[in-house]
């Protein structure tokens, strides 16, 4: 009978309302409640929203319906912005400048739910953290691609059991610091140090997620457009014919590892990649970041990667970035103008008796219509050129 009790009382009112923790996610809250009510999450799901919602097979913390909104807020005195923190929404203008309701986010790691399983690693864990927090609970830092290591632990994130390798389904699990698959604590996982060059990085996107601005070589931008930079430049280390050279290029300059990427599929986000992918990644992001834009614009020329490259893929690239490639990175040809020309023409006369086309190209690029004017042919010409008169 007291289970019976408990499940009605939970679809009516809610008898158990913890305060939101730092951070903590809408997922890892709801949990919290139900098993303060001594309930199965999913049973506590199902009584409160009916089992046609299906609410376990939504990433919750990516999108809540209306409808769970509205029913939290009614159930509890907790308002609907306080709620709206607990969604990765709420980074909406400081991490992406929109944030759409459904579909693939950048920044944001995929859970893929099918039939209440969870396929892809996108819930990540400090198991320090969990260990040592009075509540176990999970952030909504751990839900973004940056994030590979714990800013508090200094040590790298996981995203799956220790024991048997399971992913991190907190809601088919006896408790959110237990495996749902074999029980064991995700505590157990190894302590291993995390990347100094990706940890700042880290700190600086968390600080810049907090503030709503970054700076760049020194200059302030919105945070949401320093991000695109940052995404960027890891897409450029991923994907493409020349992230090789790139990733070989940062690596002789300044240290990394190299090594290709572990990826399916050729053009593969950044999202997508495993834990221990990304952390080696935004390793080198960091050195390359590190005084913008100069290590940047050293491999990048080093890789044979011009402003087309540097912008591909980019809808609205930020003006700082496109002002920035174009000034480093154009790799167009140099055309000299009319009067440098008439000065190589001049030039040659004086040391080879004669202005050809062979040597003024040499000297004045592909700037062909002044070196037509000022050439010296080597034979007369039936028709004077047409460029000539241009």
């Amino acid at each position: 009978m007291g289970l019976r009790k408990a499940t009605r009382d939970a679809a009516r009112s809610w008898c158990y309302r913890p305060p939101p923790l730092a951070d903590e996610t809408l997922s890892s809250w709801l949990i919290r409640v139900a098993q303060g009510m001594r309930l199965r999450p999913i049973t506590f799901l199902n009584a409160v929203w009916g089992t046609g919602r299906s609410l376990v097979n939504q990433d919750l913390d990516n999108f809540a319906p209306e409808l769970v909104v509205t029913r939290i807020v009614t159930a509890t005195d907790i308002s609907e912005d306080a709620l709206r923190m607990m969604t990765l929404a709420e980074y909406e203008g400081r991490l992406f400048e929109r944030f759409p309701p459904k579909g693939r986010k950048t920044w944001i790691l995929p859970v893929r739910v099918v039939s209440n399983d969870r396929r892809r690693h996108g819930l990540q864990y400090c198991p320090a953290c969990l260990r040592d927090d009075p509540v176990p609970y999970l952030r909504r830092t751990w839900r973004l691609a940056f994030a590979t290591g714990c800013t508090c632990h200094g040590i790298a994130l996981h995203d799956a059991c220790p024991a048997c390798g399971a992913t991190v389904q907190p809601y088919r699990a006896r408790a959110i610091e237990l495996c749902y698959r074999c029980a064991r604590p995700l505590a157990d996982a190894s302590h291993t140090p995390a990347s100094a060059q990706a940890l700042r990085l880290q700190r600086r996107c968390e600080t810049a997620l907090k503030r709503g601005w970054d700076e760049l070589g020194e200059v302030p931008l919105y945070s949401h457009l320093s991000f695109m930079i940052i995404r960027q430049v890891a897409a450029l280390l991923v994907n493409g014919p020349r992230a090789g050279a790139l990733r070989q290029a940062t690596s002789r300059a300044w240290s990394g590892d190299p090594a290709p990427f572990a990826k399916p599929t050729a053009r593969q986000p950044i999202e997508y990649l495993g834990i221990e992918e990304r952390a080696r990644l935004f390793d080198l992001v960091g050195r390359l970041l590190d005084g913008f834009p100069f290590k940047l614009v050293h491999a990048c020329l080093e890789a044979r990667i011009g402003r087309f490259h540097a912008t591909k893929d980019m809808d609205f690239p930020p003006s700082m970035w496109v002002a920035t490639v174009r000034l480093y990175l154009d790799l167009e040809p140099y055309k000299a103008s009319e009067a440098e020309v008439a000065a190589a023409a001049a030039w040659l006369r004086r040391t080879k008796g004669s202005a050809r086309y062979r040597d003024l190209k040499a000297l004045c690029g592909e700037s062909r219509t002044a070196i037509y004017r000022h050439m010296d042919y080597e034979r007369s010409q039936a028709r004077p050129s047409w460029r000539a008169g241009v």
